[in-house]
């Protein structure tokens, strides 16, 4: 699947056949993700806020950041993520953009003053709602070939299945072991059994030729499209309090909203429908898949001020229990030159059960110097090693294969952030870097990236912040849109992703 960056797309999401779930340690991995995604200044700053605080995106980083707030405080933070693919298969050279509007923060913090001197001067309450990761992701491919097809990798898939059981529809495919594929190819007729077999198969687009060989018919132009929708938002309830204006101690109940769509869609036209022998025109697989569920949290953080300009920070975060749901369903399509077309749809299937991720833990130091300069650095650890996946109470074990692939290949990830702030008077200039290791053994794919960013005090109750944080190398991964088949190697193709995000922060204190 993903080893070496190998990312077998539709044989891996198209073949949804049996009993046994589509989730994956690959998906346990991407739901445990997370991106820092607040407000302006924080992101401008790297999101290396551990040691620091009075700043709305801060409260999800450190939620001892809300007994900073010396006024009660209200932001609200827009942002427009881009994303951008461009994707190398057979002949083809293949881009695609998009730009959404997204809601990255929305808080408000109420400071309520104790009136004493010494103790506990303060205690606040905050309510903030972060997106704290974007699933967006969007691809195309195409080329022409002549060498294979997806139709004939699913032919061959499908040899040693009776066809009377393609035709029962009676009988529980899933339960049978039957690839849905199989059965929407042949309800399409894009199959059909080889001459003298009830279990062997030939696909549309190939012929039998003289010697009984059996190949290609012809040149096919191959297309793919995937787009990717989603994410997580964050709902937190803070509360923290202010010791001497010296220790500063913080806890967040945070409810996680998970939601992630995939829509592909693989087709196959015939540059000539003469050179088939079934007169096969074209086809397309489309795959609708909807992950949604939520998950609960806890974390707890600390900042310290031992000396004057000097900050610490320390977190604590426990994992997130997540209850999940999985809905899928194909259809495909089919034509041919004789004016005859033919469309199949699956049922809807289904799934639930239950990820949890890792828990976190996260150390930072910032110096302030005066009113002029800050620098923050922030280290944080997560051992994805961790996470366990669990079935519904029928079939609790379903996932232990998954959960020893998790234990054997998944490791410790190491987050490094940093981040400067310049004042200016009413004026402010920022900027930040991260660092992330990889969560996957083996895999040298480490992430960076950098931001940067200005903010502006219009009153001295209203302040206007801006972002922008951009991936220094892009995330390239190499795909294969059907599985080798008889000897026959499919394809292998390319895509690099990339993504940068601009937020922009209206705040005001009260």
């Amino acid at each position: 699947m993903r080893h070496n960056r190998i990312f077998t797309i539709i044989a891996m999401l198209f073949t949804f056949s049996i009993a046994s779930t589509a989730q994956s340690a690959y998906d346990a991995l991407n739901f445990s993700q997370f991106e820092y995604e607040g407000s302006a200044r924080s992101v401008a700053m790297g999101n290396a806020f551990t040691a620091l605080g009075g700043d709305m995106g801060a409260i999800s980083i450190n939620p001892a950041a809300v007994s900073v707030f010396r006024h009660s405080a209200f932001t609200f933070t827009p942002s427009i993520i881009n994303t951008s693919s461009s994707s190398s298969y057979l002949t083809d050279l293949s881009g695609y953009k998009s730009n959404d509007l997204k809601l990255s923060n929305i808080g408000f913090v109420f400071n309520m003053n104790t009136g004493n001197y010494s103790g506990v001067m303060s205690v606040n309450f905050g309510i903030t709602v972060n997106r704290s990761y974007d699933f967006t992701s969007n691809m195309v491919a195409s080329g022409t070939t002549s060498e294979s097809s997806w139709l004939a990798s699913q032919a061959f898939k499908t040899g040693g299945v009776n066809v009377r059981d393609l035709e029962d529809m009676s009988l529980d495919p899933y339960s049978m072991g039957i690839p849905w594929n199989s059965i929407l190819a042949w309800d399409t007729y894009l199959l059909a059994t080889l001459p003298d077999s009830d279990q062997d198969y030939i696909a549309a687009t190939e012929n039998i030729t003289d010697d009984g060989s059996i190949v290609i018919g012809g040149p096919l132009d191959q297309d793919f499209i995937r787009n990717v929708s989603g994410g997580v938002t964050d709902i937190t309830f803070s509360i923290g309090t202010n010791i001497n204006d010296m220790i500063y101690l913080g806890a967040n109940f945070t409810s996680h909203i998970l939601n992630y769509d995939i829509y592909e869609c693989y087709s196959e036209f015939a540059v000539s429908s003469n050179d088939f022998q079934e007169g096969f025109n074209k086809f397309s697989q489309i795959y609708n898949q909807r992950t949604s569920g939520s998950g609960v949290s806890m974390k707890l953080g600390a900042i310290v001020t031992p000396i004057a300009g000097l900050r610490l920070g320390a977190t604590f975060t426990t994992p997130t229990w997540y209850d999940l749901s999985d809905y899928w369903t194909m259809d495909m399509n089919s034509s041919f030159n004789n004016g005859n077309s033919y469309n199949a749809f699956s049922p809807e299937g289904y799934y639930n059960y239950s990820i949890t991720t890792p828990l976190r833990w996260g150390l930072g130091a910032a110096y302030t110097f005066g009113n002029f300069a800050l620098l923050s650095f922030d280290y944080e650890n997560i051992n994805y090693s961790s996470i366990t996946m669990e079935g519904s109470q029928s079939d609790r074990g379903i996932f232990a294969a998954e959960n020893k692939y998790i234990r054997d290949n998944f490791q410790d990830a190491h987050n490094f952030r940093a981040g400067i702030e310049l004042n200016f008077n009413q004026f402010a200039v920022r900027g930040g870097y991260n660092y992330s290791t990889d969560a996957e053994i083996g895999i040298a794919s480490n992430k960076e990236s950098f931001s940067l960013g200005f903010g502006y005090r219009l009153t001295k109750s209203c302040s206007l912040d801006f972002a922008y944080t951009q991936k220094i190398n892009p995330y390239k991964e190499y795909f294969q849109l059907y599985d080798s088949y008889d000897g026959i190697m499919a394809p292998e193709g390319s895509v690099t992703h990339n993504k940068n995000k601009f937020l922009l922060t209206l705040g005001w204190r009260f």
